[in-house]
C-alpha cells in the first residue's frame, strides 16, 4: 500500500490494533501518503498518527454535495496545523457569521464553484434550501478562516452544544478525551435536561485497560474550562459506527440508554 485515506476513527482503530499486536509504529513498507477526513483532527492525535505512520498526515474537507473536495493540506511531517487547508483550485469558500453561535470570525462554511452539485434529485425545495441564488452552498459546518486563508472546521452547526449560555464544540471536548493514553476514541453530544443542554461523552476503551473514571475526569479538567467538561462519561469497548468506521452520533443515546438511566 502506498496511499491511505481514511476517517480518524479508522486510523485510531488501526493504531490500537497495532499496539495490541506489539507494534508502536509501522515497519518498512511503501506508504508515502496518509490523509484524514470526515471528522476534525486534534493536535495530540495528529502527532501520534505521524509517529505511527512515519509520514505526514494530511487533512481535507469535503462533502457529497461538492463531489467530495473543498479544501486540502500539503503539510510537512511535524507541522502542528490541524486546519483542512486552503480551498482547492477553482473553489470559493467563505464563512457566514449570521447564525446561532456565530461571530468573531466563526460561522457556517459556504462554498461555491464547479464542484457544487446541480441539486438533489427531484427535490427542488431542499435544493433551494441549501443553494442560494448566487450559487453558494450551505454546508451545515461551523468554521473560521485564518490569516493564511486556511479553513478550520469546528464541527457541525447542529451539533453545537450551548451549556449555560456558552458555546461548546464537541471536537474540542473529544480532543481532550482522546489525549488520554487509555482512550481509543470518543464521541461527544449534547442532551437537554432541566432547561439546559449538558455535555455527554462516550469513550471507547480496551477491555481490561479501562482508565479510572476519577482520573479521566481529572485529566480532562486540566484541559477544559468548567462549562465544557462532560456531565456524564460512558465507557464502552465499542461505539456505534458506519462501515467506514465513522461514529454514528445520532445512535448514541439509544445505544447507551441503559447506562444513561
Amino acid at each position: 500500500m502506498t496511499l491511505l485515506s481514511a476517517v480518524p476513527q479508522m486510523h485510531a482503530l488501526l493504531m490500537q490494533f497495532a499496539r495490541e499486536e506489539g507494534y508502536q509504529q509501522l515497519q518498512g513498507g511503501a506508504l508515502r501518503y496518509v490523509s484524514s477526513g470526515a471528522a476534525p483532527l486534534d493536535p495530540d492525535w495528529k502527532r501520534r498518527a505521524e509517529a505511527f505512520y512515519g509520514v505526514a498526515l494530511q487533512n481535507g474537507y469535503g462533502m457529497t454535495e461538492t463531489t467530495a473536495g473543498i479544501c486540502a493540506t500539503r503539510s510537512a511531517i511535524g507541522n502542528p496545523d490541524i486546519s483542512v487547508g486552503p480551498a482547492l483550485p477553482g473553489v470559493e469558500v467563505r464563512v457566514d457569521q449570521d447564525i446561532q453561535g456565530g461571530g468573531d470570525g466563526l460561522g457556517e462554511v459556504l462554498t461555491r464553484g464547479p464542484h457544487v452539485m446541480l441539486g438533489y434529485y427531484r427535490n427542488r425545495i431542499e435544493t433551494a434550501r441549501v443553494i442560494d441564488g448566487n450559487g453558494w452552498l450551505s454546508t451545515g459546518d461551523l468554521g473560521q478562516i485564518n490569516s493564511e486563508g486556511f479553513l478550520h472546521i469546528e464541527g457541525r452547526a447542529k451539533e453545537l452544544i450551548i451549556h449555560g449560555g456558552f458555546n461548546v464544540f464537541p471536537p474540542e471536548v473529544e480532543a481532550a478525551l482522546n489525549a488520554h493514553p487509555q482512550v481509543v476514541q470518543s464521541a461527544v453530544i449534547g442532551r437537554v435536561e432541566n432547561g439546559d443542554e449538558h455535555v455527554l461523552a462516550f469513550v471507547q476503551v480496551v477491555s481490561g485497560d479501562e482508565p479510572d473514571m476519577a482520573a479521566l475526569r481529572a485529566f480532562v479538567a486540566e484541559r477544559l474550562a468548567g462549562y465544557k467538561r462532560p456531565a456524564r462519561i460512558v465507557m464502552a469497548t465499542s461505539l456505534p459506527a458506519a462501515p467506514t468506521g465513522k461514529i454514528l452520533k445520532h445512535r448514541l443515546l439509544d445505544h447507551f440508554a441503559a447506562q444513561l438511566m
